[in-house]
């Protein structure tokens, strides 16, 4: 359990990291997480940087207990009550469902859930910039330009 740091990002994710100016925070999480974790993770969240956008990283996870999720939902909704944004990304279904169970996501946005933690790093270098542009839009009309340009 750590904020990632510059060795376990790529270098495009350590690009969009900085490019939120420090706003964002990578929470990586690893192994199985069953009850001796929740008292980590919620030693974790004491000391977590300042941010304006979380970034859970579920990536190296196979499975979470109650008692960590519980601690894992503790993070989430203060985070929330804060008015901060957070994602949950790389989860695995058996992840997905501890967390459904808990109502955790009842309370991420639907869009804040993803596959990559570099999608998740795209959507908080706009958020942390507080530039209006879906980067799924961007994407499409970058694509669409490349197949017109293709056409011509």
């Amino acid at each position: 359990i750590h904020a990632a740091d510059d060795d376990s990002l790529s270098f495009q994710e350590q690009t969009l990291l900085q490019g939120s100016d420090g706003k964002t925070l990578v929470f990586a999480l690893g192994g199985p997480l069953f009850f001796g974790m929740a008292k980590a993770i919620s030693r974790q969240q004491a000391v977590l940087p300042d941010h304006s956008v979380l970034i859970i990283d579920f990536t190296e996870v196979p499975t979470v207990g109650v008692s960590s999720s519980l601690a894992i939902e503790k993070i989430i909704l203060d985070d929330i009550a804060l008015g901060r944004d957070v994602y949950i990304v790389g989860a695995s279904t058996r992840v997905m469902e501890r967390l459904a169970k808990l109502d955790i996501l009842k309370v991420v946005h639907e869009d804040h859930v993803m596959e990559t933690r570099k999608d998740a790093l795209e959507y908080a270098a706009i958020a942390t910039r507080h530039v209006d542009i879906d980067p799924k839009e961007t994407l499409s009309t970058e694509q669409g330009t490349k197949d017109n340009t293709s056409q011509s």
